[in-house]
């Protein structure tokens, strides 16, 4: 399985192409999520149990920006699976101007749409 991220700072995006390979045959329904994620945003947060309440510079780890391809449930990639078949995609997300660029990853996952349950996770920093 590959994921390369690629920043293209003249477009302002992060293009994303994938490409995941099933190791054993399945039937069902199966999900593919991709998500960008910002890491060490340091920005107030609220705290109940100090005082003050608030930490001025808290560092945000992992931060959600947005899915690349559509929802938080992703989309159907498969309902019958060969073993070693590849599933290609190609996505690009717009970039925020107060986004940290030297701190996002794409994180992918695979998910049994009946379930819920995640079969597979990769994370890949951009470039």
């Amino acid at each position: 399985d590959s994921v390369i991220a690629t920043y293209s700072a003249a477009k302002k995006t992060v293009d994303v192409r994938l490409e995941a390979k099933f190791v054993k045959a399945i039937t069902g329904k199966y999900n593919l999520v991709v998500c960008l994620t910002e890491d060490s945003i340091i920005k107030p947060q609220k705290d109940y149990s100090k005082n003050p309440e608030t930490i001025d510079k808290y560092v945000h780890r992992h931060v959600f920006r947005a899915a690349a391809n559509g929802s938080l449930f992703g989309e159907t990639i498969a309902t019958k699976v060969t073993v070693g078949e590849p599933i290609r995609r190609k996505y690009s997300i717009n970039i925020k101007d107060d986004w940290n660029t030297k701190q996002l990853a794409i994180v992918t996952f695979v998910t049994d749409a009946t379930t819920n349950e995640v079969l597979q996770v990769q994370e890949q920093h951009v470039h």
